[in-house]
């Protein structure tokens, strides 16, 4: 199946780079709704690396909880600040602070269910900005590997952009690229130019994650 734009693509430079002579442009299409499940659907078929829910991680959570801590003296401390509010995470003194960490760095490590979390999160996180600017990028010019090299824009069979330009992207250039692609499918295409992005997919996940 050929991919096809339903709007006209938005021109996006990472800002850090945005003050060169010749900054490169990047060429982004928002797609259309069977073009988006399609995304999501390679995400978490073939990548295990779908949307994760807050049900899920409440669930994961709690269940860890449960099996790791049950009968410390402060269980019904750690379940009140693991199941906190957004606004009283907020409150949160220095000591509830170093016990939740504490309490989601066990379960990363000894709670299977919470591990598997991370991971999809982590597969995620990295796959997909990558998935997006390969589906829902329709050019580029002056876009330049690290020595400096012109990158040529090319298409597989399919008509996303060919896995051998996309591997010659610098790789946070790709990576903001994508996240721009990937926010354009759900409204987010008129942001500011982005800042350079993170690539870890370190860090905890609480349950008001969604």
């Amino acid at each position: 199946m050929i991919a096809t734009s339903t709007t006209d693509p938005v021109k996006f430079t990472p800002s850090w780079l945005a003050k060169e002579d010749n900054p490169p442009i990047f060429y982004l299409r928002a797609g259309s709704s069977i073009e988006r499940g399609l995304m999501e659907a390679e995400l978490a078929g073939e990548h295990m690396a779908g949307e994760i829910g807050s049900h899920e991680v409440r669930e994961a959570v709690l269940n860890g909880v449960e099996q790791l801590f049950a009968g410390d003296a402060e269980y019904d401390r750690i379940v009140s600040v693991v199941t906190a509010e957004p606004e009283e995470v907020d409150a949160f003194t220095l000591g509830d602070k170093a016990l939740s960490e504490a309490v989601y760095r066990m379960l990363g490590t000894h709670w299977a269910p919470y591990r598997e979390l991370l991971a999809r999160r982590a597969r995620r996180q990295q796959l997909a900005p990558l998935i997006a600017l390969q589906r829902f990028c329709a050019g580029w010019e002056n876009v330049k590997t690290e020595k400096g090299d012109l990158i040529a824009f090319a298409r597989d069979p399919r008509g996303f952009v060919s896995e051998a330009a996309l591997v010659k992207l610098p790789r946070y250039d790709m990576l903001a690229a994508g996240n721009r692609a990937y926010a354009m499918q759900f409204g987010g295409g008129e942001e500011k130019n982005s800042e350079q992005p993170s690539a870890s997919g370190e860090g905890q996940m609480t349950s008001q994650e969604g």
